[in-house]
């Protein structure tokens, strides 16, 4: 079997690292309050811009601050690397489909795959294929012959569900609001673990 899997917020805890470094950018570098809102159906980046009511400028400033930081800095949930490396040791592969993009920051040019797969590499999480910047995560998914994926948004889930794939959206409080009966919502990795063998046998 061909497991796709997304990474920001559906192996690690990105949103979390996200939301206190956004924090610390309103007041340090904005120099405003907290007044936080609460927004659905959005990714995790639209929804910290929406969340602290951002224009374009100040998130872009942002992420050329942060970016580099957060990917650095974010930590994988629970059993997750466990649950990979248990999945490739039975001979499924895997692949990482992410929509993750290099980007000039602060810090002068910022190779993302490069960074991610040192972020794979340090975390001793077993793969076989690393694809980044994909924005149509449909397309990816099926030109890669995947059976299974995994997303923590709604519109990248349906756009692998079009076609014919079996899919989950790992639960967090972007995504709390959105569903759809063309995906099936996980809340763990145990609880992942336990839906992928369903389509093993």
């Amino acid at each position: 079997m061909v497991i796709g899997l997304d990474i920001d917020d559906t192996i690690t805890d990105t949103f979390g690292v996200m939301l206190a470094y956004s924090e610390k950018f309103t007041i340090e570098d904005l120099k405003r309050e907290i007044k936080v809102e609460h927004v659905d159906d959005v990714t995790n980046t639209d929804y910290v811009q929406a969340m602290h009511g951002w224009n374009n400028e100040d998130e872009l400033n942002f992420f050329k601050k942060y970016f580099k930081t957060i990917v650095e800095k974010t930590t994988p949930y629970f059993f997750a690397v466990d649950t990979i490396n248990k999945l490739k040791e039975e001979g499924h592969e895997i692949i990482f489909i992410t929509a993750r993009f290099d980007m000039t920051t602060d810090d002068g040019f910022f190779d993302v795959e490069e960074a991610t797969k040192k972020w794979l590499q340090k975390h001793e999480i077993h793969y076989d294929k690393l694809i980044v910047n994909a924005q149509n995560k449909g397309e990816v998914a099926e030109q890669n012959n995947v059976d299974v994926f995994v997303d923590d948004s709604l519109k990248n889930c349906l756009s692998v569900s079009s076609k014919g794939i079996k899919t989950f959206i790992m639960d967090n409080r972007c995504n709390a609001n959105s569903n759809s009966e063309l995906v099936s919502r996980v809340y763990t990795w145990p609880h992942l673990e336990q839906e992928i063998r369903k389509e093993i046998r």
